[in-house]
Parts: structure tokens; sequence; C-alpha cells
């Protein structure tokens, strides 16, 4: 079967959820999608010639958590990974009182924090049932089948992954040597995280074989080696059904990219 990524959902119009007041209590497991504020107590980091405030913890994509450091401060406060940071001490993130000169969430958020000792975050956390489509809402604006790429390495998916490296390439996209961005390394890890996928995630800067061979995933490993060594087109190394799979895959207007929240 194809694998496609999943358009986000059109957002629902029930009324908004009043923001828990109870720090580091939110739960994973709730039906619908809870906010949350949380105080993030960052200590002084005397590592250098003078001393400064340490490090939040997180990563965004967008402005959703992609990671989060086990022991920081914001792991501490209760941050965790698919929460949407919503706000900072009152400031949306993305509204008009903050400074929209910055391009994205995430360096927003990181000009709002810079100076702050404590600042209470505001979250929106997904319900568990909801972390597949959370992911693909993160990710909505990346090249959905180079994710699927990446994630049929993670895996070691060899169906996904000729469907998608076969698109790849009929659309003039050179993915044998092409790097994977901290971006889309982060989408890869929330799919993951989305499915409890226990296998190594890929690091920005890193290339597909790479990522395969850090997940021992054989059999991508293996077709990504011929590809490469030897120049096959895809009509030679996808050799076993994928141009039925293909054009099954572009027949479709929406669906998932592979991998748990990727499929």
């Amino acid at each position: 079967m194809p694998v496609v990524w999943r358009k986000p959902p059109v957002p629902s119009k029930a009324t908004e959820k009043e923001p828990s007041k109870a720090s580091g209590k939110a739960r994973l497991t709730d039906a619908k999608p809870t906010r949350h504020t949380f105080t993030v107590k960052r200590p002084f980091d005397h590592s250098g010639p003078a001393p400064r405030l340490g490090k939040v913890g997180v990563s965004l994509l967008g402005s959703t958590v992609a990671t989060v450091g086990v022991g920081s401060p914001a792991w501490s406060a209760g941050i965790r990974l698919l929460d949407t940071i919503v706000a900072v001490d009152g400031i949306a993130i993305d509204g008009p009182s903050c400074n929209q000169a910055l391009a994205t969430p995430t360096a927003r958020f990181a000009h709002i924090v810079e100076f702050k000792r404590a600042p209470v975050l505001l979250v929106e956390r997904p319900p568990r049932a909801a972390f597949e489509d959370a992911v693909a809402r993160a990710a909505s604006g990346l090249d959905r089948e180079w994710l699927g790429a990446i994630s049929a390495c993670v895996r070691d998916d060899v169906d996904q992954f000729g469907v998608c490296s076969s698109l790849l390439s009929s659309r003039g996209v050179e993915w044998r040597e092409r790097t994977i961005t901290a971006e889309e390394s982060s989408a890869v890890a929330l799919a993951a995280f989305a499915v409890d996928a226990p296998k190594p995630l890929p690091i920005g800067g890193t290339r597909l074989v790479d990522v395969a061979l850090d997940a021992g995933s054989t059999e991508v490993l293996r077709l990504l080696l011929l590809s490469m060594d030897e120049g096959l087109d895809e009509g030679q190394l996808f050799s076993h059904g994928y141009e039925d799979s293909v054009s099954a895959h572009s027949r479709q207007s929406s669906g998932s990219i592979a991998g748990g929240a990727f499929r």
C-alpha cells in the first residue's frame, strides 16, 4: 500500500479549554487538546568568563516542541514533545505584540525568553490519539516524499523507500546526496515519538545512507549503496512492482508519509 503524508485536519471550532494551573501535572491521555502553564526556571551558567542564563532546553518545529532535554529547565517544568508554545509571559508568539520582524515562531520564542530568568509558558498539548495529526500539522511545510524517504531509512521499509525515492526522482529531486535539515530531522523524530518508535533518529546534516546505517536498516541501505555506487535508475533498482505503487500514490490527494505518523 503506498504511503503519503496526511493533510492536517481542519481545526475544530469547539470551545477552548481554560489553561490548567497545575504546573507539571498535564497528562498525555486527555480526550481533547488542553492548555497548561509552566514556569521554566533557568539557572545561571558559570562556565564562561561571565555568568549567563542557561538554556531553556527545547528546540521547536514551528511553534511545536520537537526536542526537550531530559533534566533541562523545560523538562523539569513539565514541557514535553508535541506541546505547542502559545505564549510566553502572556505574549503570544504569533500575536501582534511579538516582534513580527523575526521570521519564524522559533526565532520569536528565542527573542522573548532571551533575558527571562523564569518565563511562564502557555502550551497546548494534544491528546494521545491526535499525536500523528499534530506531527502532520507541525511538518506541513516540509517535503512529504523526502520525509517519507527518511522515515523509510529509519524503519528499513523497502517498499516505502521505493515509492518515495521514485516520486522524488520524478520531480527532478537529487535525493542520494541530499542532506537532512534540522527541521526535517525534528519532523521525523516527532513522528517516531508519536508511535513510540525505538529506532535511532536522524541528525541534521546527515544523508539517507547515514540514517540507514545508524538505524541498522540493512535492506534500504543495500538499495542506497547500489544506487550511489552504480548509478542505477529507479527502473533497475526498484524492480518489484514499485511502478504500480507510485501510480496509486500519485492518484491520492491526501494521506500521511510513512512511519507511524508517516503512514
